[in-house]
């Protein structure tokens, strides 16, 4: 259990530091045997608002709203708490989940019936919920291939039950992938923009002596194979990958066609 920390210690912004992850902590500290607002936010106490700073994760009314993803659309943000609260409870903490705990977090709650039945009347599957949580979890873990490729067609099933709420193309798309490694060319993440490829196959450059990676374009991806194009996301600038996930099935038939493309070999 986190040590109680009072808010008279918390004005002294030199014992806890100004950085974000202090600031984080601080609240964590804080949210021990606090309440949580109907919205799923929870109150920390006013007298740290003087410090606290919106990117990272507080906002000036000295609630805590794990990693923020502020937009335009008022009820984005209302499902985004939601979300962020089941991740709270899911950790059994006054605060979310490390990042690459999420996938993990996601597909726990969605097996448990968390967002809701596609059986049952009284607690419908919340398809828009859903959503938000899946492109929140796949634009903040580093590989979240990895666990929901546990069960591939689980995987798909995921994406298909929200995918009336997901973004999807309304055309074809040419699509890139950057990897060091051959054997990762038909992984799930593409990304519409040539340069971002470039910079994910090269991003290992020079770090103990490794060279560049390799770039694979893959043409006309028919929108009914893309799972989800991933728009939103966390961090204050949004999402800069121009991301997009295929489905892994189309993936398997296209690479055995040899239809994946090797364009550039920055080795």
């Amino acid at each position: 259990m986190p040590k109680r920390v009072t808010p008279e210690k918390a004005r002294d912004v030199e014992h806890f530091g100004s950085t974000g992850s202090a600031e984080r902590r601080f609240a964590a500290q804080l949210l021990n045997g606090r309440g949580s607002a109907p919205d799923g936010s929870v109150f920390i106490a006013s007298t740290v608002t003087h410090y606290v700073d919106n990117r990272h994760g507080i906002n000036r009314h000295g609630i805590l709203l794990p990693f923020s993803m502020p937009s335009d659309n008022p009820d984005r943000d209302a499902l985004y708490r939601q979300w962020s609260a089941m991740t709270c409870r899911w950790y059994r903490r006054g605060y979310p989940p490390g990042r690459n705990h999420l996938p993990d977090c996601l597909i726990e709650l969605y097996e448990s019936g968390e967002f809701g039945s596609h059986s049952d009347a009284e607690n419908p599957f919340n398809a828009p919920l859903f959503a938000v949580a899946i492109e929140d979890t796949w634009s903040s873990a580093e590989y979240p291939e990895a666990r929901f490729m546990d069960d591939p067609k689980r995987c798909v099933k995921i994406f298909q039950d929200a995918r009336g709420h997901l973004t999807i193309p309304v055309e074809p798309v040419t699509l890139y992938r950057g990897v060091r490694d051959e054997f990762a060319a038909r992984h799930m993440s593409w990304t519409g923009t040539l340069e971002v490829a470039r910079w994910f196959a090269d991003r290992n450059a020079h770090s103990g002596g490794a060279s560049g990676g390799l770039v694979y374009r893959l043409t006309n991806v028919d929108p009914e194979h893309v799972l989800a194009q991933i728009v939103h996301g966390r961090g204050e600038d949004g999402r800069s990958e121009d991301e997009y996930v295929l489905d892994p099935f189309h993936l398997d038939e296209r690479g055995g066609n040899g239809l994946i493309e090797l364009i550039e070999d920055r080795r």
